[in-house]
């Protein structure tokens, strides 16, 4: 795919999905990043090495694929614009393709797609909506796990991919800070802490990793029973629902 990709916001979503491209071997000079913000645009430049631009419609005039990484009550500010023969792509939560279309009219595609931060590893989750070209699967499949959804499961994508590497990443942090206060330094807690959910995700069987650990009587289980007790997995799957009504916009509509 040798045509321009305009990226359109350059947070940390927008900053992932460049990575993720210059990881595909497409070449910088294909990549314009279109921001509001002096500073963000001075990173893509001269971090980066990218075409920068403040104003929309040169990224717009400029790029064959448009990479919408806004947040939603920014990209409502847009007026209409015709991106006619252009191709895109949002990654925006709360979004519909409906909406997209009243924005950003005559599009030859318009795909939604939802990735981890990780994609910029190659090593991401993303689901995106259907599409029949080829060469956007290949991109996002070239990106980590990558498989196609209806549109109204992007927001659970969102809730449960996108926002779950932040929780999974608040349960190991709690981990270390559960040594922390045990008496190990940080370092120490931290290897330990990683070392349990590498060795636990080896095994795979997760509930029969738990029985096998959580010996009758022994400590494991006082710890089990302990998290059972004060519902631990009813509040995880409790956030996961917060997160879930967040994207889709119950309770606004501009976070991920």
């Amino acid at each position: 795919m040798s045509k321009k990709f305009g990226i359109i916001g350059f947070g940390h979503l927008g900053k992932a999905f460049a990575e993720a491209l210059i990881n595909l071997d497409i070449s910088k000079k294909d990549i314009v990043i279109c921001a509001r913000s002096v500073q963000t645009l001075s990173l893509a430049e001269k971090e980066f090495g990218f075409t920068t631009t403040d104003k929309i419609q040169n990224a717009f005039d400029l790029c064959d694929n448009l990479i919408i990484a806004l947040k939603r009550d920014t990209f409502i500010e847009l007026p209409p614009t015709k991106v006619e023969g252009k191709n895109v792509i949002s990654l925006m939560a709360g979004v519909r393709i409906s909406e997209l279309i009243e924005k950003l009219y005559g599009a030859d595609e318009i795909i939604r797609a939802m990735p981890t931060l990780s994609i910029s590893h190659r090593d991401g989750i993303i689901g995106y909506t259907h599409t029949k070209n080829a060469e956007w699967i290949n991109l996002f499949s070239g990106m980590g796990f990558a498989f196609e959804v209806a549109e109204f499961e992007i927001e659970k994508i969102t809730a449960y991919s996108a926002c779950g590497l932040g929780f999974s990443a608040y349960l190991i942090q709690s981990m270390i800070s559960a040594g922390i206060e045990l008496g190990f330094d940080e370092e120490t807690s931290k290897k330990i802490a990683e070392s349990n959910f590498r060795t636990a995700m080896s095994y795979s069987d997760y509930n029969k990793t738990i029985s096998e650990v959580a010996t009758k009587g022994g400590a494991t289980e006082a710890g089990i029973q302990c998290m059972n007790v004060n519902h631990v997995n009813e509040h995880i799957l409790h956030s996961v629902k917060q997160a879930y009504q967040k994207a889709k916009g119950d309770k606004g509509r501009d976070e991920k």
